[in-house]
């Protein structure tokens, strides 16, 4: 029983009492932290599906630790298939390692499972500030087509034929 003055309890039922109130609180302590890493971790892969490209993250090891929908797709493999990967399977021109600006833009091929595709990616360096070394790295991807219709929209660039066009006055032809 834990009942009762202080001056009544042995030294070691009092430290066993406060070893298991100090246990209880650790627990609870843990509990809400996994419950915060959690909300964290669902609000990040809630802000990466809502992204217009392909959204890869990778650690220092280079394996990708989160991907969304889109890029799943542009790889042709299942998300859960994915994960752990090393990100040179799929992006075979990029290395990686000597990269040393914070954002490195390029056009490249996608290596995906049926077909090969040009993309162009975004690689975001993510630094930690105590380290002051890369950690991990944001990889942006976009389809190379999907950028050409978009410049050429916005610059108004589009051929228009006619049926008129197609014919011409060819005499042979005619």
């Amino acid at each position: 029983c834990l009942s009762g003055t202080c001056n009544n309890v042995h030294l070691h039922t009092l430290g066993m009492a406060v070893s298991a109130a100090t246990s209880i609180t650790q627990q609870i302590y843990l509990k809400m932290s996994h419950q915060k890493t959690m909300e964290i971790k669902n609000q990040l892969k809630t802000t990466l599906e809502t992204l217009q490209n392909g959204t890869l993250l990778l650690n220092k090891d280079l394996k990708i630790t989160q991907i969304n929908t889109l890029a799943s797709q542009m790889l042709q493999i299942e998300e859960k298939n994915l994960l752990n990967q090393e990100i040179g399977i799929f992006l075979k021109d990029i290395d990686f390692i000597n990269i040393t600006s914070d954002l490195y833009n390029l056009e490249t091929t996608l290596y995906c499972k049926n077909s090969n595709k040009k993309i162009f990616v975004s690689i975001h360096r993510i630094t930690y500030p105590i380290a002051q070394r890369c950690s991990s790295f944001l990889v942006l991807l976009k389809e190379a087509k999907k950028i050409h219709k978009f410049v050429n929209n916005f610059i108004g660039s589009q051929a228009h034929f006619t049926f008129d066009d197609i014919v011409g006055s060819s005499h042979a032809i005619q």
